[in-house]
């Protein structure tokens, strides 16, 4: 028994205690053995990790599958109503578009000549007027006063006038007899003296007597000589008291006649045919000399103010046709007057420029009235172009829907636009003729990029 369990173990139980040389409970394994275990166990753990890898990546491919077989459809917005237009070709004009003013070439302002009251208004605003029609009616008592002294300072004076005629006469006729009476003596002093000679030369009379008769006749020839000169004195006086009452009496009418023309212009007229632009006074309201009491103008004569860039101005002459737009209708105007010089502004260099109008095309427009205007530098012609409408408003003007072929579809489509004439806009690119395109509204729709149609629900717009 000692041997047994002293002795080597035999080879038999050396080869089984080699296959079971593992710890039951943990225990360490042996030297030989150590470095072999932790690269078993990477690659166990490098397995699982793939494993998980894989089964994430096929859960994530089910998902993805799910979600885009799953999801919810996009809704098609249909339009069964609307209207469409066909892409066409026209001529395109070249403009220079700008705005401008319709100006009267003058404007007549009617200011009160003195200061007074008015009594009556009698035309409106808008009213047209002939020349020397009234058209308002001034009263000015202090005016009226000095006509009514006026006229009595002539009839003074013609009074005067008519004292100083009486007068004259008198003194002059007074003058007058003084010297027929002179010439009467001299011509009886004038008769005794050869009487008187004859005595004296038969001693009939002494020579003092001779004497006397002789200085008789020279006495009575000066006293002729005397009245001839007072009357001829009397009738410069006459004529001269005449002259100065008829120099007062034509004063005194003068200024009457000034008074009254004064009075006769508190009766405003028109001086040229018009058209009454603004009335500035009411009835009853008292002006001053000067005030202005209203505006007209011959609407026949007007012209549209309007500017360009000094680049637009160069490709501008006398003649350039242009059309004027107001109100949903259109005036024919042409280019009278290009300045020549720019003129600086708040926002930058413009060139002012005149357009005349027809008389009959002039009357048809309000004065100062804004205008669009259009300037016709050119034309292109055959380019593709569509009539303007709501699709032009709604859909920002950068895109339209284009009807397909069978009429049951329609694509949104990028354009580009160009110029826009009257009622017709250019396309620059993006649509060719004859293509079809919606031309209602796209308000409800413009988010979806292509539509269904019912072909039954559209009408063609000419």
């Amino acid at each position: 028994m000692t041997g047994t369990g002293a002795g080597p173990a035999p080879e038999s139980t050396r080869a089984q205690g080699h296959r079971y040389d593992r710890p039951i409970f943990g225990g360490g394994s042996p030297a030989s053995e150590a470095p072999a275990r932790p690269a078993r166990r990477r690659k166990r753990l490098g397995l699982q990790g793939q494993l998980l890898l894989f089964m994430v990546l096929v859960l994530a491919g089910l998902g993805a599958a799910a979600l885009f077989y799953l999801r919810p459809s996009e809704a098609v917005y249909v339009l069964d109503v609307y209207q469409y237009a066909v892409v066409g070709t026209r001529d395109f004009r070249d403009l220079i578009v700008t705005t401008g003013t319709v100006t009267p070439e003058t404007v007549e302002v009617a200011r009160a000549p003195a200061a007074g009251r008015v009594q009556a208004v009698h035309v409106a605003a808008g009213d047209d007027v002939e020349a020397g029609a009234v058209l308002v009616e001034l009263v000015s008592d202090t005016l009226l006063e000095n006509v009514a002294r006026a006229r009595a300072q002539v009839e003074e004076a013609m009074l005067e006038l008519e004292q100083a005629r009486l007068k004259a006469e008198s003194d002059v006729l007074a003058r007058e007899q003084a010297l027929a009476e002179a010439q009467r003596r001299l011509r009886e002093a004038e008769e005794r003296l050869p009487y008187t000679e004859t005595l004296f030369a038969f001693g009939g009379v002494p020579a003092v007597e001779l004497q006397e008769a002789r200085d008789e006749v020279e006495r009575q020839r000066r006293e002729v000589d005397n009245a001839a000169q007072a009357l001829l004195l009397a009738q410069r006086q006459a004529e001269l008291a005449v002259r100065q009452a008829e120099q007062k009496a034509r004063n005194a009418q003068r200024e009457l006649e000034r008074l009254l023309e004064q009075l006769d212009e508190m009766t405003v007229r028109a001086e040229s045919a018009g058209r009454v632009l603004e009335v500035a006074v009411r009835e009853g309201q008292r002006v001053e000399a000067g005030a202005e009491l209203l505006r007209y103008a011959d609407v026949t004569r007007q012209r549209v103010e309007t500017a360009v860039t000094p680049d637009q101005a160069a490709r501008l002459e006398v003649g350039t046709p242009a059309l004027l737009r107001i109100g949903g209708r259109t005036v024919p105007a042409v280019t009278a007057f290009v300045a020549p010089q720019a003129t600086a502004g708040s926002s930058g260099s413009s060139v002012p420029v005149t357009l005349a109008l027809e008389p009959e095309a002039a009357v048809s427009l309000l004065p100062f009235t804004d205008v669009a205007v259009e300037l016709e530098v050119g034309v292109r012609r055959n380019r593709p172009a569509l009539p303007r409408g709501p699709y032009f408003a709604s859909g920002d003007t950068s895109f339209v829907y284009v009807i397909s072929e069978d009429g049951r579809w329609a694509e949104r489509r990028d354009v580009r636009y160009g110029t826009v004439d009257g009622n017709y806009v250019e396309i620059v690119s993006g649509l060719e003729p004859g293509e079809r395109i919606i031309y209602s509204s796209y308000t409800a729709f413009r988010t979806h990029s292509v539509i269904r149609l019912v072909p039954e629900g559209g009408r063609r717009v000419d």
